[in-house]
């Protein structure tokens, strides 16, 4: 049976599985993208297919044009700075475009013919939704993080969990900081300042512990703001290192917090989501 697919018609349905393949990306990345960007790249991807199209040469550039459309729309949409982001990006578009297509395969063997352009909007639709639903799913999970904290030559490892809303920092560094629960971390902390720690001493009680020097210039005071507690402070050190997930974190600033910070104790350290990103 032949399709007749007039000029129009394909222009339209390359703009929305277009738009499609890029909202899709966006989701799966969790990047936010300018919609005059998503639009853009839409009409040029749609004008570059269409002229790959009708091209009498169509056999041998088709495969170089996709190609090189995915490569381009990963510069102008995600503008990556290092060489595997911008093969991630890539690869995240084509897969995107690939999960539309397997998707609009799968419709159509359950559908009558003749509805091609509602099937393939219809499939660009059906992606989305289910790269949502998946994201959705798989997002309590992907806040977790096996946690590896190292200072002088002693190591902990905790389970970190990634709060969207912890924007806590060091105030002079302006680093990120990591909150960990005493216990998780008490091995790492010299045995005076643990054990006044451990006995709620004051502020001046648990610096005047500290009678290793070199821990001593680690130590921050962190003051920070919370529900009930307008003018908190929390006692912090800047470690070695921090190995979260596949990031390593040189010289990270951890703070101690004696209560735990997981009712079900799933968890016993909080991450802010700029640990990721190995700041």
């Amino acid at each position: 049976m032949n399709v007749n697919i007039y000029a129009d018609e394909m222009l339209f349905i390359n703009f929305i599985i277009n738009m499609a393949v890029i909202f899709i990306s966006e989701k799966i990345l969790s990047k936010k993208i300018r919609i005059y960007r998503i639009i853009t790249a839409s009409v040029v991807i749609s004008l570059i297919s269409f002229i790959a199209v009708i091209s009498p040469l169509r056999v041998y550039i088709n495969f170089l044009s996709i190609t090189a459309v995915n490569m381009i729309a990963a510069i102008f949409l995600f503008s990556p700075v290092r060489i595997r982001d911008f093969v991630k990006y890539t690869a995240v578009i084509k897969i995107s475009s690939v999960f539309i297509n397997e998707t609009y395969l799968v419709i159509k063997q359950y559908s009558e013919n003749g509805y091609f352009t509602y099937f393939l909007i219809f499939s660009a639709v059906l992606a989305y939704i289910a790269v949502i639903v998946f994201k959705h799913i798989t997002k309590e999970s992907a806040c977790y993080y096996n946690v590896n904290i190292i200072c002088n030559d002693k190591s902990v490892s905790t389970i970190g969990f990634v709060d969207t809303g912890n924007s806590l920092v060091e105030p002079i560094s302006k680093k990120p900081v990591i909150i960990a629960e005493f216990n998780a971390i008490k091995e790492l902390l010299p045995e005076a300042l643990a054990y006044i720690y451990d006995k709620e001493g004051s502020l001046s009680e648990i610096i005047e512990a500290i009678s290793d020097d070199n821990f001593r210039r680690c130590i921050r005071i962190i003051p920070f703001k919370s529900i009930g507690n307008e003018n908190g402070i929390l006692i912090g050190f800047v470690a070695d290192r921090a190995d979260i997930g596949s990031n390593c974190i040189k010289k990270p600033v951890v703070a101690i917090y004696r209560c735990p910070l997981s009712k079900g104790g799933g968890y016993n350290t909080l991450l802010s989501p700029r640990h990721l990103g190995g700041v």
